[in-house]
């Protein structure tokens, strides 16, 4: 197919205005927003150089935009431009640039094209034209100028004047793709969003505007992200256009309508709108090409159902329309209250269940639940009479459940579990079309809004007043996991919910579930990993800065960033790597032990440990499997098992240890030394940094000797 203009801006009126780059440190863009997806290979620029100048190679990148329109991530397309296709300015000619390798852009989607060159000086310089139609108003709707003098370190951004620019490229090859996905963080009262793979900017207009020392949580829907922060409702929406009017007129639009741009030609289905008289915000999926310019005339009509009038007309402001990301509060739809109902006045829990937002959490009514109309969450109207109605515990057959519900763990569209403080109940279908809570279990409750998992097999995972409990797919019977395993484990885990938080995350490269417990004034965090492989529970230990406060699998559309991520005490966001021999610069100390092993078969007769033998993974010095590093064995003895379980968890010295060279099994591995007790340990580890090891068999004898004293 053959290579076609795409997005381009060639001016509206001569002579143009131009920017002239005369330093290797002034560097100039010009952003824009695709208006269809398509694979980008060549970019021209209306530019001249210097009479007589030699101004080198120049350099054209092509980046993301962040919130601020400005170049953000690492570089997704480059090109460049040869000395002799530059003309001087006595014929400003368009001056192609190929790109080494085509880039797919998304729809929708703002980009950035840079232009600058490391030979330029004042004696060979560059011009590149611009234009802002003599009148100081952009007739580009797509993007802005943009230039820098310190080589992007700091950039100036000019929204009335915009480069010359044609970008040129083949229609992206269809793909079995009909989503997008991009991570979002949040912390220290700010919220970060992915804006190229593995590349995080913030969503600046959401600064501040909420309170992480609050409780909150926030659940996906409607390709927006919905906060729930107490008395903070947020919404950062990622897909919806935004248009102003400074008087939505005495017709408000009705959700779902299409508007259309009476110059542009641009249409929208609406969304949401912040007001339904006098200046307004409206928000909607725009399905055309051609954008909402500024000043010009909307109209719409409204549905013979509608509770605002039929015909829909207002006049833009001076703005054009804002493309995805907006930051907004969430009310109900224009903050009418009379037709939508109002939201409960705080909430920190949110999950969406059956197309319904569900929200709880308010401290005045720690029992209650709230839903939102079926697949409109800003319809709020309790008790209408239909099957899809807005909903409140206290408006519905299905009642509220009498405990402080702690979070609400949706299953698909079968069923809402409420797990409370002291109690486990579930909601089983939509409570205006015949749902009922059920009890799940009354001996026990949650020990937090993010102390619990699902794995890839439907299991839900919580962990419990009575410890991890596992809640098969349809309610089956729940099973106890570390009852036996660790009979003390939630009086070792010490867990207060004034000052700790739970969280649990399933790890489906390594079949188990991590359990941490973070210290909320300072990041201190203790962890467990359960293995569902082995069924056994380990303890796992992290340094302060990485105290873990939440944890998502993400399975992101670039597999190489497809892992289970962890937000950190220190803000920063980690995964665990089982390539990397250190953290963060820091040895890892890895250990295993085996422990207590009965050295006598009578309780009045000693028993000897002795000829240990390690043989290391890697089989032998050559071949292709990875070799392990020395293993450090360390030996204990004791009169009882209890004491060798108190030497080992308290690091008291071995009786003696030896390092075991690898890979594989050597002869002269073997420590033939041999220890006296009725029970042995041994400690098998590793805290050198840049090293990692693995085991394939611990081999050791026993004998009994002699009698006990």
């Amino acid at each position: 197919m053959a290579v076609t203009l795409r997005d381009n801006y060639s001016g509206t009126a001569t002579p143009y205005f131009a920017l002239t780059l005369n330093a290797s440190t002034d560097w100039a863009f010009q952003s824009f927003t695709t208006t269809q997806g398509y694979s980008l290979s060549r970019i021209d620029f209306w530019m001249a150089k210097n009479v007589g100048g030699s101004i080198g190679t120049l350099t054209v990148e092509l980046y993301a935009s962040d919130g601020s329109g400005e170049p953000t991530g690492g570089l997704l397309a480059t090109g460049t431009i040869a000395n002799a296709d530059v003309g001087d300015t006595s014929s400003y000619s368009w001056v192609l640039c190929t790109l080494t390798s085509s880039y797919n852009l998304l729809p929708s989607t703002k980009y950035i094209i840079i232009l600058r060159g490391a030979s330029l000086n004042g004696a060979n310089y560059i011009i590149w034209s611009y234009d802002d139609d003599g009148i100081g108003a952009s007739d580009f709707a797509g993007g802005d100028q943009g230039w820098s003098t310190d080589s992007g370190s700091n950039w100036s951004i000019d929204t009335t004047q915009d480069q010359l620019f044609r970008c040129y490229g083949d229609t992206t090859p269809p793909t079995d793709k009909t989503y997008t996905k991009k991570l979002v963080a949040i912390g220290n009262h700010e919220l970060w969003q992915e804006s190229v793979a593995g590349t995080m900017s913030e969503l600046t207009a959401a600064n501040s505007d909420f309170n992480t020392s609050n409780k909150l949580n926030a659940v996906v829907a409607f390709q927006k992200l919905f906060i729930a922060n107490e008395s903070a409702l947020k919404i950062a929406d990622f897909v919806n256009a935004k248009i102003a009017t400074a008087d939505v007129g005495s017709n408000p639009p009705h959700r779902d309508i299409i508007l259309t741009g009476g110059s542009s030609g641009a249409k929208m289905v609406v969304d949401y709108i912040t007001s339904t008289s006098s200046a307004c915000t409206i928000y909607g999926k725009r399905t055309t090409t051609a954008t909402f310019t500024a000043g010009e005339t909307v109209t719409g009509t409204n549905p013979s159902t509608s509770p605002y009038g039929t015909s829909v007309s207002f006049v833009m402001t001076g703005v054009a329309e804002v493309a995805a990301p907006h930051w907004y509060d969430w009310t109900v739809y224009g903050t009418d209250a009379t037709n939508y109902g109002a939201m409960p006045a705080k909430a920190y829990l949110v999950c969406n269940f059956m197309g319904c937002l569900m929200l709880s959490g308010d401290p005045n009514y720690p029992h209650q639940w709230y839903m939102s109309r079926q697949l409109n969450p800003f319809d709020w109207l309790y008790a209408q009479d239909d099957a899809q109605s807005a909903v409140a515990g206290n408006d519905a057959d299905a009642g509220e459940v009498g405990d402080i519900i702690k979070v609400n763990i949706p299953y698909k569209d079968d069923y809402v579990v409420h797990a409370c403080a002291n109690t486990l109940w579930y909601m089983t279908g939509h409570p205006c079309a015949g749902g009922t809570i059920v009890e799940l279990d009354l001996t026990t409750g949650i020990l937090g809004d993010r102390a619990y998992c699902w794995d890839d097999k439907g299991n839900l995972y919580m962990m419990c007043t009575v410890g991890l409990l596992r809640v098969p797919p349809g309610f089956g019977p729940l099973e106890n996991l570390t009852i036996e395993l660790w009979p003390n484990f939630i009086a070792d885990l010490a867990f207060d919910a004034s000052l700790h938080r739970i969280t649990l995350a399933f790890n489906p490269e390594d079949r188990g579930v991590h359990i941490f417990k973070t210290t909320l004034s300072n990041g201190t965090s203790s962890a467990w990993w359960y293995d569902l492989r082995v069924e056994g529970l380990f303890p796992d230990s992290y340094s302060t800065d990485h105290g873990a406060f939440s944890s998502v699998y993400y399975q992101s559309e670039d597999p190489s960033y497809r892992k289970l991520l962890i937000g950190c005490n220190d803000g920063y966001i980690r995964f665990l790597d089982k390539t990397t021999k250190n953290d963060d610069s820091t040895a890892i100390d890895s250990y295993v032990g085996f422990a207590p092993l009965g050295l006598s078969t009578s309780i009045r007769k000693d028993g000897i440990i002795e000829n240990i033998d390690v043989v290391t993974g890697g089989g032998e010095s050559s071949g292709s499997l990875s070799d392990s590093d020395d293993i450090l064995c360390s030996v204990h003895v004791a009169r009882t098992a209890a004491k060798i379980i108190e030497k080992l968890d308290g690091g008291t010295a071995a009786k003696f240890t030896k390092t075991f060279s690898g890979p594989g099994w050597s002869r002269n591995n073997m420590d033939r030394r041999s220890a006296r007790g009725q029970w042995g340990g041994i400690v098998l580890s590793n805290n050198t940094a840049g090293e990692s090891w693995s085991i394939e068999r611990l081999i050791l004898d026993t004998r009994e000797v002699g009698r006990s004293i």
